[in-house]
């Protein structure tokens, strides 16, 4: 990626810059390092604030072209934001495109632990093929969302394109995936165009179109990766029948990745593709994720909010803290015996509140997320009539 506004490292950065420098790499110094990114070591030397200082004896740290930095990292084997703050990496103009999706993350990624499996198949994928489909499948509750989220924010650190459909905020039709997609790849990668065609949301040709261009501009080693969440949200009926989710392409050009999640029962046969695919079902690693699960457990303890209410509640039951994490996790299970995040993370903060204050055995707290819902209707006087319609309409669609 590259803009035309140029980028001044803060102390902190240019500090992380030469903490990386000097320890993965010893055998480069800066000036090795200045003649790898084209730069001479007086320019290297400016940029981390190193070769003048003001009138207070404070170091001046100068502004550079994005592309400098890009070859710094380059030169280094890492990427800009491993050094430099992700925000402050985005252009202003691409963080218009993903803005209305800030929020969703930031709430997914509260407490976020494990996955590793995940993201190593991943990575073991866009290692091994030249382009391809990833697609993780999951019921409600089992973390497809969080999982697509903290990709995103922690280990692309925002450096790939990401689309959301969410159904309850009315973002799920073909024709706002398209248009934000077409301009996060055109604003990313400078593509030579003003404005969207009128046909970028009708179908999925000016998509792949870009794709192809996109794919052209990739140096060597650059990887294109796209995230969708929740294909099992998408408006069928803004898109013509017989076509993929999103019109997603039946064929990718080379290092072009997408990162996608489902939920299990959704008709499956609109991912039509002819190019490398792979599929995580979580429900094949229930041990990593019971191994998860029993860790953001943990996070709660550690937590000034909960951990006070939560170890009383565990005393008034009379059973040692394992005991009850072990016994959340079993609980939280679903039909096929798949362990519920969403589960977890209603209930904890209810039995710190004292939701749960009046029951005589741990045993007898609701089992599944469905279970759950019930229960918690029923407490609020809910007929069950809207039990079922608030369960469908929200545990169904919304939750993830």
């Amino acid at each position: 990626m590259s803009n035309d506004d140029k980028i001044k490292l803060s102390p902190e950065e240019a500090y992380k810059l030469e903490k990386i420098r000097e320890e993965a790499y010893p055998e480069i110094n800066q000036a090795k390092l200045a003649e790898k990114a084209y730069i001479s070591l007086t320019t290297y030397q400016r940029l981390i604030g190193t070769k003048k200082k003001d009138a207070n004896d404070n170091n001046i740290y100068h502004p550079a072209e994005r592309t400098t930095f890009e070859n710094i990292a380059e030169a280094l084997g890492i990427k800009p934001t491993d050094f430099i703050d992700p925000d402050k990496w985005t252009p202003d103009k691409l963080k218009q495109h993903r803005s209305i999706f800030q929020s969703l993350i930031d709430e997914k990624t509260q407490r976020f632990v494990g996955r590793k499996f995940v993201f190593d198949a991943f990575n073991e994928f866009i290692n091994s093929q030249k382009h391809g489909y990833f697609t993780v499948v999951g019921d409600p509750g089992e973390g497809k969302s969080a999982i697509a989220s903290y990709y995103i924010k922690s280990i692309a650190k925002y450096d790939c394109l990401y689309y959301f459909n969410v159904y309850s905020d009315s973002n799920n039709r073909v024709d706002q995936f398209l248009r934000n997609i077409c301009q996060q790849l055109i604003t990313y990668y400078q593509l030579n165009y003003q404005d969207l065609p009128q046909t970028a949301g009708e179908d999925g040709n000016f998509f792949k179109q870009l794709l192809q261009e996109v794919s052209k501009k990739l140096g060597d080693g650059e990887k294109l990766i796209i995230v969708i969440d929740a294909l099992d949200e998408v408006d069928l009926n803004s898109q013509k029948s017989g076509a993929n989710y999103l019109y997603l392409p039946r064929y990718l050009p080379d290092n072009i990745y997408f990162f996608l999640t489902i939920r299990r029962k959704t008709d499956r046969s609109k991912l039509l593709f002819e190019t490398p695919t792979k599929i995580i079902d979580l429900k094949d690693y229930q041990l990593n994720s019971m191994d998860d699960m029993k860790a953001y457990i943990r996070l709660f303890f550690d937590d000034d909010q909960f951990k006070h209410d939560l170890n009383e509640w565990i005393g008034k039951q009379n059973i040692t803290r394992e005991d009850f994490i072990n016994k959340l996790v079993e609980k939280s299970k679903s039909e096929i015996g798949s362990p519920n995040f969403m589960y977890l993370r209603y209930i904890l903060p209810q039995i710190a509140r004292g939701y749960y204050q009046d029951l005589d055995n741990i045993d007898d707290l609701p089992d599944g997320l469905l279970a759950y819902y019930y229960d918690h209707w029923h407490k609020m006087n809910m007929t069950p009539v809207k039990i079922n319609l608030v369960y469908r309409g929200r545990a169904e669609i919304c939750v993830k």
